[in-house]
Parts: structure tokens; C-alpha cells; sequence
């Protein structure tokens, strides 16, 4: 009986523990998406090596980069990421200068079935929800 106890107790601290550290996996990697986003949309903003910047998600990866579109990019840094990602955007570009977004909309997180919503707006507002 007490075994079976135990076990019970044991089997719920773990699912918890694991939830928790999905929550901060998730808001951890959330933010640090924010941040790569602010410096795309800061580095065009700064007229850095005179070029846009913008931020592409893909499946394991988003990727930093100089040039008008992902595809056209002349520099990148690769970020690799256990989330996923959907929604609207999988890829904004920032205009030179004012940093307005080429995308807007939602970017979905997703870890451990949690979600984290990044919102681009049409001003350029960044936001982690």
C-alpha cells in the first residue's frame, strides 16, 4: 500500500516537473525569438552595411539574415530550437531606416503542448503573449 503510494506521488511530481520545465523552455525560447526579431528590425532601422534585415522560421531552426528576402539573403546566423513553429508569419523583412515589417501577424511556439503567440504588428510592435 504504501508503495502504491509513493508511486502515485512519484508519477504526479514528475508530470508537474516536466510541465514546469516545458513552461520555461517554452517562455525562454519565446523571448530569445523577441530579441532576434528586435535586432533584424533595429539592424535596418541603424542602416547596418546599408541592407534589410529579417528573421525566417523553419522547422528546427530560425534563421537571422541580411538581404530583402530569405531567399536573396548574403549573411545568416542559424538559431536551432526544439520548438515548432505556425501561424501567419514565416518570415518578416524590415524596412531600411523605419523597420517595418514585409509580414505581420502571429508567430505560433509550441513545446510540450504549450504555446507562446509572438505578434508582429503593422508598426513594427514586437510582442510575446
Amino acid at each position: 500500500m504504501v508503495l502504491a503510494i509513493g508511486a502515485v506521488l512519484l508519477f504526479f511530481v514528475l508530470s508537474w516537473g516536466i510541465s514546469f520545465y516545458n513552461s520555461q523552455q517554452i517562455d525562454s525560447e519565446a523571448e530569445q525569438i523577441v530579441q532576434v526579431l528586435r535586432k533584424a528590425q533595429f539592424s535596418s532601422m541603424s542602416s547596418d552595411s546599408d541592407s534589410a534585415f529579417g528573421v525566417y522560421f523553419d522547422a528546427g531552426q530560425y534563421v537571422f539574415f541580411r538581404g530583402d528576402s530569405y531567399a536573396s539573403r548574403d549573411y545568416e546566423e542559424v538559431f536551432l530550437t526544439n520548438v515548432s513553429f505556425s501561424g501567419d508569419v514565416s518570415e518578416t523583412v524590415f524596412s531600411k531606416l523605419q523597420g517595418i515589417p514585409s509580414n505581420i501577424g502571429n508567430v505560433a511556439v509550441s513545446l510540450g503542448g504549450k504555446t507562446r503567440t509572438i505578434n508582429i504588428n503593422s508598426a513594427g510592435r514586437i510582442n510575446n503573449n
